[in-house]
């Protein structure tokens, strides 16, 4: 779940080329190929397009992880249905990672229509074994959504206060188990005010 790389093999001109990029998610491997496609067009050298993928850094809560209290938390942003579906793909069959989900209706920052979370493919959390936090004001919304996904209510945990749920998170950890936060853009900076005391 937590590996920071991907790796691309790329056929070009009869030639396979191989990269290792330091991120993850489909959506990176696509931009990634869009941005490699366009550099051996141009003539730039594997080794050249391998040394910028070296030095590239993702942006906040673009599957970035951060240490908290010596445990490994990815920050994923959901903000449409495409988002969320990624995201929860990534946890099909996934046994050590517990996670929670951040919703809230800001008309300021990111409006007040939450509905998209039921246009979202939710079907690979169906089954998923572990604790699944809600939080932020309108957890009640997220937690019927994974509920109709197939989530087994009893593994929802529903908590409105973020900080708090992130601390019950904590502790419900296991030696090798990871959480995954999934957040509107709206919460990010309190989020990372919460990870980082």
């Amino acid at each position: 779940m937590f590996n920071n790389y991907i790796f691309l093999d790329v056929f070009y001109e009869d030639n396979k080329l191989s990269f290792k990029l330091p991120f993850t998610g489909v959506y990176n491997a696509y931009n990634a190929l869009g941005a490699i496609a366009v550099a051996l067009k141009l003539g730039i050298d594997r080794k050249t397009i391998s040394e910028t993928f070296d030095e590239f850094k993702l942006i906040r809560a673009r599957d970035e992880i951060v240490e908290y209290k010596n445990k490994k938390v990815k920050i994923k942003v959901i903000k449409n249905p495409t988002s969320l579906s990624e995201a929860v793909k990534e946890l099909y069959g996934e046994l050590k990672t517990k996670v929670i989900f951040c919703l809230e209706d800001n008309p300021q920052k990111d409006g007040d229509d939450t509905s998209w979370i039921w246009d979202s493919n939710l079907k690979s959390l169906a089954g998923f074994e572990n604790k699944i936090y809600v939080s932020a004001n309108r957890l009640d919304d997220m937690a019927l959504r994974l509920k109709n996904a197939g989530v087994n209510p009893c593994l929802i945990i529903m908590d409105g206060d973020i900080k708090s749920a992130i601390e019950c998170c904590y502790y419900d950890l296991e030696e090798d188990d990871t959480m995954l936060i999934l957040t509107v853009p709206s919460l990010i900076t309190d989020i990372y005010k919460i990870l980082k005391k």
